[in-house]
């Protein structure tokens, strides 16, 4: 470069670069700030319908209602002999057997004192709940949705889940939108890997309601099928077919590299050669 040969000013301004930065923080600090107030948004619009003391659900006493109990048991023994026998089968529960099954396996420790039957009718559960929901955003406070849920049972998959149509409680209006985020509530999900719970999810073929009871059934054919490990055959052909389109791209890749090194080694060499000198 020649010495008075002068270098051509930069048309980009160091401006441009911090300009980007604050207009990035900007939008980030106005989401943060979006978010927070949304969320105590939200936490007002909660409050309405929910308190900040739990009111306990209700469970039937042991004791007093040995003679339900041991009825309850005698019936369910019968649904898991039978079930074991390959016999098609079905449990019949009333709100109270559904209620001591609570009160009385540790595996359901989590429900009580939060959720109980009241009553079982028009092939829907009315249920006394009393859930505990995160109150203000960055405290520990707690707030409880204390009231009644009418849900309809159904089966998913190996999942025993409740279809919620309204929730009742005193002197207030749960909004729509806030029962569309519950339903379906999935109460039976923490217990599908349980090693007493699980294997029974896992063989149900249907849950209805019938007569103001809560209907377990149990078709042995469907169960021993949905039991039968899946056939890996069709993902297995998958994975061969992938496996062969990304191997003939690789080859078709190569062969066009190749040819191409080929070609540009000729130009080269045609260049190199010149001429030829008198």
């Amino acid at each position: 470069m020649a010495e008075n040969e002068r270098r051509t000013p930069s048309t980009k301004s160091p401006l441009a670069g911090c300009s980007i930065v604050m207009i990035g923080i900007c939008a980030m600090v106005f989401l943060v700030g979006f978010v927070i107030w949304n969320l105590f948004k939200l936490d007002k619009e909660i409050s309405k319908f929910t308190t900040a003391e739990a009111i306990p659900t209700e469970l039937p006493d042991l004791i007093e209602e040995v003679t339900a109990y041991n009825d309850f048991k005698s019936r369910l023994q019968l649904f898991k002999d039978a079930d074991g026998n390959g016999e098609d089968t079905s449990l019949e529960l009333s709100a109270k057997d559904i209620n001591l099954a609570i009160a009385s396996y540790d595996e359901f420790l989590e429900l009580r004192n939060t959720f109980s039957i009241l009553e079982i009718t028009d092939e829907k559960l009315h249920i006394a709940i009393s859930f505990p929901l995160r109150g203000k955003p960055m405290s520990d406070e707690m707030r409880y949705l204390n009231g009644t849920m009418i849900a309809s049972p159904t089966l998913r998959g190996e999942e025993i889940s409740l279809e919620v149509d309204r929730i009742i409680v005193p002197d207030a209006v749960v909004p729509d939108g806030f029962i569309g985020q519950m339903s379906p509530y999935r109460i039976s999900q923490r217990y599908v890997e349980d090693e007493v719970l699980g294997p029974w999810l896992k063989r149900l073929t249907d849950v209805s309601v019938k007569d103001g009871q809560l209907v377990l059934s149990i078709v042995a054919a469907e169960a021993d099928m949905a039991a039968l490990p899946e056939d890996p055959s069709p993902y297995i052909n998958r994975f061969l077919l992938v496996s062969a389109a990304c191997a003939s791209v690789f080859v078709v890749l190569f062969i066009a590299i190749a040819l191409a090194g080929r070609k540009k080694r000729r130009l080269a060499a045609s260049k190199s050669s010149g001429p030829e000198q008198l």
